[in-house]
């Protein structure tokens, strides 16, 4: 388990709602946040930073907290970057904790194409954990980003190993001559 006295103020955006685990192998609709991380209030930076270094192995929190340092000293370049995150809070926005962050993602809006730059879930929460007690939280953001951001496609490059949740989750590949990623869209 783990401690945190970190907290952080978040922009509550909508319920939604992931999987919980109720039984050895039985799960229920569970009600859950999507926050956004404001990428301009230091607190919230340091959030993501402090998210990054808890949760276990390599994350793409730890490259979203760079992203947006790199924007908060003056890298804009006209496109809008968001962070948004399942909180497993459904109240108390003004006092984020970062240990109920279950999913970070950052995305871009594009004039032409917006841009999943990174999806993660919490790891001990990863497609595939058994021991997980939590599923579908990876799925909810992409349904949120879907739903809010319907005007324009959504792109993602994924890694190799993500590939079939983005096919499962609606979006379709695209021509791509590398082996280890591939480009995905998702058509409004």
């Amino acid at each position: 388990m783990r401690s945190s006295n970190v907290s952080f103020q978040a922009n509550f955006i909508k319920p939604v709602k992931i999987l919980k685990k109720v039984g050895r192998e039985k799960f229920v609709a569970y009600p859950v946040s999507v926050v956004e991380i404001d990428t301009n209030n230091i607190g919230d930076v340091r959030a993501l930073r402090a998210i990054s270094l808890s949760w276990d192995k390599y994350n793409y929190v730890q490259d979203i907290y760079e992203d947006v340092s790199r924007l908060r000293l003056g890298g804009d370049d006209g496109s809008q970057m968001h962070v948004f995150a399942i909180t497993l809070q459904r109240d108390n926005f003004d006092k984020i904790n970062k240990d109920d962050i279950v999913g970070v993602a950052e995305f871009v809006e594009n004039k032409e194409l917006n841009e999943l730059v990174y999806l993660q879930v919490e790891p001990e929460h990863n497609y595939g954990n058994m021991e997980s007690q939590f599923k579908h939280i990876g799925k909810s953001i992409l349904n949120f980003l879907e739903e809010k951001f319907f005007e324009k496609p959504i792109k993602v490059f994924s890694t190799g190993s993500a590939i079939d949740f983005y096919l499962k989750n609606g979006f379709s590949a695209m021509p791509n001559n590398c082996k280890s990623t591939a480009r995905c869209l998702w058509n409004a």
